[in-house]
Protein backbone atom coordinates (compact mmCIF):
# COMPACT_ATOMS: atom_id res chain seq x y z
CA UNK A 1 0.00 0.00 0.00
CA UNK A 2 1.27 3.44 -1.22
CA UNK A 3 0.52 7.25 -0.15
CA UNK A 4 -1.03 8.58 -3.00
CA UNK A 5 -1.69 12.08 -1.20
CA UNK A 6 -1.18 13.35 2.35
CA UNK A 7 -2.97 16.99 3.12
CA UNK A 8 -3.12 18.99 6.48
CA UNK A 9 -6.04 21.42 7.30
CA UNK A 10 -6.45 23.02 10.67
CA UNK A 11 -9.61 24.21 11.83
CA UNK A 12 -11.34 25.86 14.93
CA UNK A 13 -13.86 23.80 17.17
CA UNK A 14 -14.97 25.01 20.29
CA UNK A 15 -15.17 21.88 22.54
CA UNK A 16 -13.30 18.94 21.26
CA UNK A 17 -10.18 17.25 22.55
CA UNK A 18 -9.25 13.73 21.17
CA UNK A 19 -7.70 11.78 18.95
CA UNK A 20 -9.02 9.43 16.45
CA UNK A 21 -7.22 6.95 13.95
CA UNK A 22 -9.50 5.19 11.11
CA UNK A 23 -8.37 2.60 8.39
CA UNK A 24 -8.16 5.94 5.91
CA UNK A 25 -7.34 8.81 8.28
CA UNK A 26 -6.22 10.32 11.59
CA UNK A 27 -7.59 12.93 13.43
CA UNK A 28 -5.65 14.79 16.43
CA UNK A 29 -7.97 17.93 18.46
CA UNK A 30 -5.88 19.30 21.30
CA UNK A 31 -8.24 22.29 22.93
CA UNK A 32 -10.02 24.56 19.93
CA UNK A 33 -7.85 23.58 17.04
CA UNK A 34 -8.27 20.22 15.06
CA UNK A 35 -5.29 19.33 12.71
CA UNK A 36 -6.74 17.11 10.30
CA UNK A 37 -4.34 14.49 8.42
CA UNK A 38 -6.17 12.73 5.75
CA UNK A 39 -3.92 9.74 3.97
CA UNK A 40 -5.35 7.88 0.85
CA UNK A 41 -4.49 5.12 -0.94
CA UNK A 42 -6.34 5.20 -4.11
CA UNK A 43 -6.81 8.85 -5.13
CA UNK A 44 -4.27 10.92 -7.53
CA UNK A 45 -5.90 14.00 -7.84
CA UNK A 46 -4.91 16.23 -4.54
CA UNK A 47 -8.03 17.79 -2.99
CA UNK A 48 -6.45 19.84 -0.18
CA UNK A 49 -7.34 23.01 -2.01
CA UNK A 50 -11.46 22.64 -1.77
CA UNK A 51 -11.04 21.57 1.86
CA UNK A 52 -9.07 24.25 2.57
CA UNK A 53 -11.17 26.55 0.60
CA UNK A 54 -14.39 24.73 2.71
CA UNK A 55 -13.12 25.18 5.88
CA UNK A 56 -12.20 28.43 5.70
CA UNK A 57 -15.85 29.85 4.13
CA UNK A 58 -17.50 27.58 7.15
CA UNK A 59 -15.39 29.14 9.93
CA UNK A 60 -15.09 33.21 7.91
CA UNK A 61 -17.78 33.90 5.30
CA UNK A 62 -21.58 34.10 6.52
CA UNK A 63 -22.05 34.91 10.18
CA UNK A 64 -25.84 33.32 9.61
CA UNK A 65 -24.30 30.05 8.48
CA UNK A 66 -22.11 29.50 11.07
CA UNK A 67 -24.79 30.50 13.72
CA UNK A 68 -27.32 27.98 12.62
CA UNK A 69 -24.65 24.99 11.96
CA UNK A 70 -23.54 25.70 15.62
CA UNK A 71 -26.82 24.64 16.85
CA UNK A 72 -26.46 20.95 14.86
CA UNK A 73 -24.59 18.14 16.83
CA UNK A 74 -24.54 14.70 14.87
CA UNK A 75 -24.44 11.40 17.28
CA UNK A 76 -23.70 8.08 16.26
CA UNK A 77 -24.12 5.35 17.97
CA UNK A 78 -21.57 3.44 19.90
CA UNK A 79 -23.85 0.37 21.31
CA UNK A 80 -23.14 -2.91 21.40
CA UNK A 81 -25.44 -3.99 18.89
CA UNK A 82 -24.48 -1.15 16.49
CA UNK A 83 -20.73 -2.10 17.04
CA UNK A 84 -21.41 -5.77 16.08
CA UNK A 85 -23.07 -4.70 12.76
CA UNK A 86 -20.09 -2.09 11.61
CA UNK A 87 -18.29 -5.24 12.14
CA UNK A 88 -20.00 -7.58 10.00
CA UNK A 89 -19.54 -5.34 7.55
CA UNK A 90 -15.59 -5.19 8.24
CA UNK A 91 -15.71 -2.41 9.92
CA UNK A 92 -14.02 -0.60 12.56
CA UNK A 93 -16.09 1.03 15.79
CA UNK A 94 -15.38 4.33 14.30
CA UNK A 95 -16.16 3.99 11.21
CA UNK A 96 -19.15 6.00 11.32
CA UNK A 97 -18.43 8.95 13.62
CA UNK A 98 -15.04 9.03 11.62
CA UNK A 99 -17.04 9.55 8.24
CA UNK A 100 -19.33 12.23 9.49
CA UNK A 101 -16.24 13.72 11.55
CA UNK A 102 -14.61 13.97 8.41
CA UNK A 103 -17.40 15.50 6.84
CA UNK A 104 -17.97 17.86 9.21
CA UNK A 105 -14.49 19.16 9.53
CA UNK A 106 -14.38 19.86 5.48
CA UNK A 107 -17.81 21.62 5.21
CA UNK A 108 -18.66 22.98 8.61
CA UNK A 109 -16.48 22.25 11.67
CA UNK A 110 -19.03 24.14 14.28
CA UNK A 111 -21.10 21.13 13.86
CA UNK A 112 -20.22 18.90 17.17
CA UNK A 113 -20.05 14.98 15.82
CA UNK A 114 -20.81 12.84 18.67
CA UNK A 115 -20.71 9.41 20.25
CA UNK A 116 -23.89 8.35 22.11
CA UNK A 117 -23.95 4.77 24.02
CA UNK A 118 -27.93 3.79 22.57
CA UNK A 119 -29.99 5.80 20.10
CA UNK A 120 -33.02 2.80 21.02
CA UNK A 121 -32.69 1.52 17.24
CA UNK A 122 -30.49 -1.53 17.57
CA UNK A 123 -32.39 -3.35 14.99
CA UNK A 124 -31.77 -1.29 12.24
CA UNK A 125 -28.20 0.36 13.23
CA UNK A 126 -25.54 1.28 12.63
CA UNK A 127 -27.71 4.48 13.76
CA UNK A 128 -27.14 8.25 13.74
CA UNK A 129 -29.40 10.76 14.65
CA UNK A 130 -29.04 14.63 14.22
CA UNK A 131 -29.92 17.26 17.66
CA UNK A 132 -30.49 20.78 17.66
CA UNK A 133 -30.35 23.07 20.51
CA UNK A 134 -33.40 24.64 20.01
CA UNK A 135 -35.64 21.32 19.96
CA UNK A 136 -35.57 18.80 23.00
CA UNK A 137 -34.36 14.93 21.50
CA UNK A 138 -33.19 14.56 18.18
CA UNK A 139 -34.82 16.01 14.75
CA UNK A 140 -36.12 14.32 12.06
CA UNK A 141 -34.52 15.73 8.80
CA UNK A 142 -35.28 16.04 4.99
CA UNK A 143 -33.62 12.81 2.71
CA UNK A 144 -34.72 10.23 5.57
CA UNK A 145 -37.06 7.74 4.64
CA UNK A 146 -40.27 7.54 5.96
CA UNK A 147 -39.49 5.31 8.64
CA UNK A 148 -36.45 7.45 9.77
CA UNK A 149 -38.29 10.70 9.67
CA UNK A 150 -40.93 9.33 11.93
CA UNK A 151 -38.22 7.58 14.22
CA UNK A 152 -35.65 10.55 13.73
CA UNK A 153 -33.07 8.36 13.84
CA UNK A 154 -31.19 7.47 9.65
CA UNK A 155 -31.09 3.77 9.85
CA UNK A 156 -28.03 0.94 8.66
CA UNK A 157 -25.07 4.31 7.85
CA UNK A 158 -22.61 1.54 6.48
CA UNK A 159 -21.38 3.19 3.36
CA UNK A 160 -20.00 6.28 2.07
CA UNK A 161 -23.00 6.69 0.13
CA UNK A 162 -24.63 6.11 3.59
CA UNK A 163 -22.75 9.01 5.29
CA UNK A 164 -23.02 11.53 2.21
CA UNK A 165 -26.88 10.91 2.71
CA UNK A 166 -26.91 11.81 6.49
CA UNK A 167 -24.12 14.76 6.02
CA UNK A 168 -26.40 16.06 3.20
CA UNK A 169 -29.59 16.22 5.16
CA UNK A 170 -27.66 17.99 7.96
CA UNK A 171 -25.96 20.75 5.47
CA UNK A 172 -29.37 21.15 3.58
CA UNK A 173 -31.04 21.72 6.88
CA UNK A 174 -28.36 24.38 7.81
CA UNK A 175 -28.51 26.23 4.50
CA UNK A 176 -32.75 26.13 5.04
CA UNK A 177 -31.64 27.45 8.78
CA UNK A 178 -29.31 30.35 7.99
CA UNK A 179 -31.50 31.77 4.89
CA UNK A 180 -34.24 31.92 7.36
CA UNK A 181 -31.72 33.75 9.74
CA UNK A 182 -31.14 36.46 6.92
CA UNK A 183 -35.24 36.88 5.91
CA UNK A 184 -35.88 37.48 9.82
CA UNK A 185 -32.99 39.90 9.69
CA UNK A 186 -34.03 42.20 7.18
Amino acid sequence: FSIAHAHITICSLNSLSMTMRSSNFSIVAIGSIVLNLEVSAFSQDTHSDRISRNCLRAISDDPDYIEAASKFKVVTCMSPACCKKRDRFGLDDLATFGALFGRAQKDAPMVEVEEVPCLGACQKGPVVAIEHKEFDGTVALEGMTDGEFDARVFYNIVTEEDADRVWGSVTDAIEIMSQEEEEEEE
